[in-house]
């Protein structure tokens, strides 16, 4: 459904011209196949995946803590705003899951308020401003599948 929707989007489909057309055709030909007929670790190398950032990063983390015989891994996102981050990292957090055989647990931290105010130039005033990103936090929740978790409250309180 999610998919569905962001199809529309003129945006998405400039981000994909932008960032496939510009390659070398060969390369295009490959990820189309891969696309198709691909696993989801080979989907994830050829950036064929959404938010592979975070594909790549979690699938490179659960097959450490395999190595080490861990048996689950704790994933956290700082600042969830709008919540699309933390449903893209539960959805990815199933898939790896069924590949590596890990209980990946995903837990979002946020207050709901927005950004902070900033206190200097590393904070990119120039960027950001306090309250952007505002969040409905009880609709997060509610969405949120079993293996994803939202913590609300200022991180001084809630990280320990």
């Amino acid at each position: 459904m999610i998919l569905h929707k962001k199809s529309k989007s003129r945006d998405v489909w400039q981000r994909i011209f932008y960032e496939r057309m510009t390659e070398p055709l060969h390369l295009n030909l490959l990820s189309v196949f891969v696309g198709l007929f691909g696993t989801f670790r080979q989907k994830v190398a050829c950036d064929l995946v959404l938010r592979h950032c975070h594909a790549f990063a979690l699938l490179k983390a659960a097959d450490q803590a395999k190595a080490h015989g861990l048996s689950g891994l704790s994933v956290i996102e700082f600042g969830v705003a709008a919540g699309a981050g933390l449903m893209n990292l539960t959805f990815l957090a199933k898939k790896v899951s069924s590949l590596t055989g890990l209980d990946i647990q995903v837990y979002g931290f946020d207050t709901g308020k927005g950004m902070p105010p900033h206190r200097d130039y590393r904070d990119h005033p120039d960027f950001y401003r306090g309250g952007d990103f505002p969040a409905d936090l009880s609709a997060r929740r509610t969405a949120l599948p079993a293996n994803g978790h939202l913590i609300v409250g200022e991180l001084a309180v809630t990280v320990p």
